[in-house]
């Protein structure tokens, strides 16, 4: 309930700061984004879901980028859902690819339910 308020309370002093022009337009949608993800997020560790980031990096010298990438993000989901009891919920992913040093890192940001030991 608390949260609700003070998004509410944001989203107002936002809309009046667009309204004046004080603020530009995509302001109210950036904030709408966030406040909805914290939501998110919240309601995941209210169900008992612990957020974990998963990287790796992979070599691209044998094949293409576009192919170790597809590879690369599979194995950290796979990672994922390995230590999850339910389905994960990825909320970002994220590549970067070095094209000097022929590597790519991948990442993934998720919510698990850890499984009982």
């Amino acid at each position: 309930m608390r949260y609700t308020l003070t998004s509410l309370i944001l989203m107002y002093a936002l809309t009046s700061c667009a309204k004046y022009q004080l603020l530009p337009d995509d302001t109210i949608d950036d904030a709408f984004d966030n406040t909805k993800q914290l939501y998110d997020e919240h309601k995941l560790k209210k169900s008992g879901a612990k957020k974990r980031q998963y990287s790796i990096e992979l070599d691209t010298r044998d094949q293409d980028w576009k192919t170790t990438n597809r590879e690369c993000i599979a194995l950290i989901q796979n990672r994922a859902q390995e230590q999850s009891a339910q389905a994960p919920v990825i909320v970002k992913e994220s590549s970067k690819y070095n094209k000097k040093a022929g590597l790519i890192r991948c990442e993934i940001t998720a919510f698990i339910w850890p499984v009982a030991n």
